[in-house]
């Protein structure tokens, strides 16, 4: 469905704000970091490239390669408990079992509490 040039204007007036805040809060600040990894920089004096140096002294750290093994352990164990605790849900066969399905389902992925008005 391809909509005319004057539908796109409410759509255009709606995605804008979301857009400008996920350009602020999101790709400046990411784009911000990269390019403060390559160099050395304490925030006061005047930074120096040092190319992939601190990359470098960061794998060599054994402290960062047990936290990064860490955070995957941690992430796989997580995410596996979290389709076992919901899967059970996502089975629906009637109607009243796919509103359960949804109100319990949803929370988890976003982030909010089922008693946020989810309820029926």
């Amino acid at each position: 469905m391809k909509l005319e040039r004057s539908d796109r204007a409410p759509l255009w007036a709606f995605m804008t704000p979301a857009l400008v805040l996920m350009l602020v809060f999101f790709v400046i600040p990411v784009i911000y970091v990269i390019v403060v990894s390559f160099l050395k920089w304490n925030g006061i004096n005047t930074p120096a490239f040092v190319n992939f140096k601190n990359f470098m002294l960061l794998f060599r750290d054994r402290a960062f390669k047990r936290s990064v093994i860490n955070n995957v352990i941690w992430a796989l164990v997580a995410g596996f408990i979290q389709v076992l605790r919901w899967r059970p849900c996502g089975v629906p066969s009637t109607a009243r079992i796919r509103v359960f399905s949804m109100r319990f389902s949803i929370p988890s992925v976003s982030g909010i509490s089922p008693r946020t008005g989810l309820e029926p």
